[in-house]
């Protein structure tokens, strides 16, 4: 039938759902709800074929082995209907030693013998070798890989900085970056020395009661910890700092069987810490 402004459509019957629909091109069989659906099933369908394909082909053999064309798999992805298609797994040649053989994947070049170790070696020697012949891009791309995940790399940090293993990882890399850069570490030590004196005079503190053989270990968040606590004032004359320069005091001596735990030290100041002696007085 023909009208005025061109030829009419006829309705058609859907092949799915059975109900009459206005086609909008001459192939059409399904109508505009049952044709979404049908594309989502069909596209699963492919794939869920392709994989166990190529699954099946690649345990045949365990080896390379030539294999004759295989023949093209047919399938429907809708019974009721008539859309097919149609793969076709091929042998192929290894770029490396040039025997043919089975791939897994569209993208393989190699064989399973020169994928796995020879193939593996030689892409880790060349990168080892590219690494050192570009020093500085290799900076510039750890630099901006820093910048744009930097939210990422602080929560990995707080997650695996608490392993022993991570904590090994971190002492040996420390230990090779100062064999490396000896004289930049002096600089930096002594720097970081003359800026933080009270941690200096802690850690030797806390050096020589280990080597007296005092049980126990005290950080210096804990000392900071009980120094607040005491609000930075001597318990046993009542001055403050910066006034004075508060000091630790076990109230068991060492020399008595003290610990050298937080719940056995008080902040003293030197004057009050040496008059007190080796007397068990708690303030």
């Amino acid at each position: 039938m023909t009208g005025g402004n061109g030829p009419t459509k006829k309705n058609k019957i859907c092949l799915r759902c059975g109900v009459e629909f206005a086609p909008a091109y001459r192939n059409q069989r399904y109508c505009d709800p049952c044709r979404l659906v049908h594309r989502k099933e069909y596209e699963k369908e492919y794939k869920r074929t392709q994989k166990s394909l190529l699954h099946k082909r690649y345990h045949q053999t365990t080896t390379d082995v030539v294999q004759p064309p295989p023949e093209p798999i047919v399938y429907q992805s809708d019974p009721g209907g008539d859309v097919t298609q149609k793969i076709i797994v091929k042998n192929k040649k290894c770029l490396r030693c040039g025997v043919e053989y089975i791939p897994t994947g569209g993208a393989q070049k190699y064989c399973s013998k020169c994928k796995t170790h020879p193939h593996e070696k030689n892409r880790t020697e060349y990168q080892r070798e590219w690494r050192q012949k570009n020093p500085e891009k290799c900076v510039r791309y750890r630099r901006n890989y820093v910048d744009t995940h930097r939210e990422e790399l602080k929560e990995r940090g707080r997650r695996d900085g608490k392993t022993e293993k991570r904590k090994k990882q971190k002492t040996e890399s420390v230990r090779r970056w100062t064999k490396r850069h000896p004289e930049q570490h002096r600089k930096r030590n002594s720097e970081w020395r003359k800026a933080n004196k009270d941690k200096v005079n802690f850690m030797n503190r806390r050096r020589e009661h280990q080597i007296r053989g005092a049980t126990g270990s005290i950080t210096w968040n804990e000392w900071d910890e009980t120094k607040e606590k005491f609000n930075y004032t001597c318990p046993c004359c009542g001055k403050s700092e910066p006034e004075i320069n508060l000091t630790i005091d076990h109230i068991i001596p060492i020399s008595k069987g003290g610990t050298n735990n937080i719940d056995n030290i008080q902040p003293l100041c030197g004057q009050c810490n040496s008059s007190k002696f080796d007397r068990v007085v708690i303030f």
